[in-house]
């Protein structure tokens, strides 16, 4: 194999350096756009697994925060619907549409509220995803009462609905099972 530079008249050990340097450097660079592509993919599935969390806390939460951005209940909450319309047409749990029912009641409220606060003047981030006034009697940090306190307002509604469903001999997988799911998703911090 020829080493020599442009100009070089003998095989001399430099020459033979700047080649293998050069191949390093073509190596190196691959292996960061590999690198890069990687943690971009990982940007994705991290973005995507995110918003899939973000959807199904909106699901539960919505009931029990007030005072919302005024953008923080659009695209989440639709789909949020869509995710318990679908619930309901695969376990057909009747008490999964009075769920929704209330839900939708108190999304309309939390709408109509965040629209007023905006008008007055209130000066809240449009994404802010509301002040969990329930979960907040307990703890005196807005962070503990969403990643802590609201998890097991969650865990024991979704328990006691649980019980009920298997006292009255009908299949969980409706509403206990959503609610019971929710405690992952509340507790991953969504801001």
């Amino acid at each position: 194999m020829n080493f020599r530079r442009i100009g070089c008249t003998v095989d001399c050990d430099r020459c033979k350096t700047d080649v293998f340097s050069n191949e390093r450097k073509v190596l190196s660079m691959q292996q960061q756009q590999q690198q890069l592509d990687f943690s971009e993919k990982l940007k994705r599935d991290f973005n995507i697994c995110h918003f899939l969390f973000l959807i199904h806390q909106r699901a539960i939460v919505v009931v029990c925060r007030d005072k919302w951005g005024t953008q923080a209940l659009g695209l989440p909450c639709l789909l949020a619907f869509i995710m318990m319309m679908l619930w309901y047409v695969f376990t057909h749990d009747n008490l999964m549409l009075l769920w929704i029912g209330f839900w939708l009641l108190c999304l309309a409220k939390r709408r109509i509220q965040s629209v007023r606060l905006a008008r007055r003047g209130v000066v809240l981030h449009s994404r802010y995803d509301g002040w969990p006034f329930d979960a907040m009697k307990f703890v005196k940090s807005e962070n503990a009462a969403k990643l802590v306190v609201e998890p097991i307002l969650t865990a024991i509604l979704g328990f006691m609905a649980f019980k009920y469903y298997q006292y009255m001999g009908w299949p969980p997988s409706g509403l206990p099972y959503s609610v019971l799911s929710a405690i992952i998703s509340q507790s991953v911090p969504i801001e």
